[in-house]
């Protein structure tokens, strides 16, 4: 099993997340993409003398609130990886706690998964 096994369920889990964390963002987009909204930005672009990918990039700063919660995971993220390791030395009794966190893992990453396809259909 090994801390190897542990980083891997980590990053799956971490791969998912930054999935969903686009596609919110091309559902918002796409939602904001009216032409309205469009006329707007090329106009601005003009004035400013940029490209509008430029612009967008301006513009494109995620909400708070995603970027607290990113913050608050990779927090989480790194207090399971501590406890994992204290495991793997011995300093806490080993087999069911392992067990019980590498569970949870996994089923944080079902969330997600299952998450992720429901923006997907929403999006359709």
């Amino acid at each position: 099993m090994g801390q190897a096994l542990a980083k891997e369920l980590q990053n799956d889990v971490h791969v998912v997340r930054r999935q969903i964390r686009e596609l919110k963002k091309m559902k918002k987009n796409r939602d904001a993409c009216k032409t309205s909204t469009h006329k707007a930005q090329t106009l601005a672009a003009s004035i400013l003398n940029i490209s509008r990918s430029d612009l967008e990039e301006i513009l494109d700063t995620e909400d708070e609130v995603e970027i607290e919660k990113t913050k608050i995971d990779a927090e989480n993220d790194k207090e399971w990886m501590l406890y994992i390791q204290k495991l793997l030395e011995g300093q806490l009794p080993f087999a069911s706690y392992l067990l019980e966190a590498v569970l949870e893992k996994i089923n944080e990453k079902k969330k997600l998964v299952e998450g992720y396809f429901t923006i997907m259909k929403d999006i359709r």
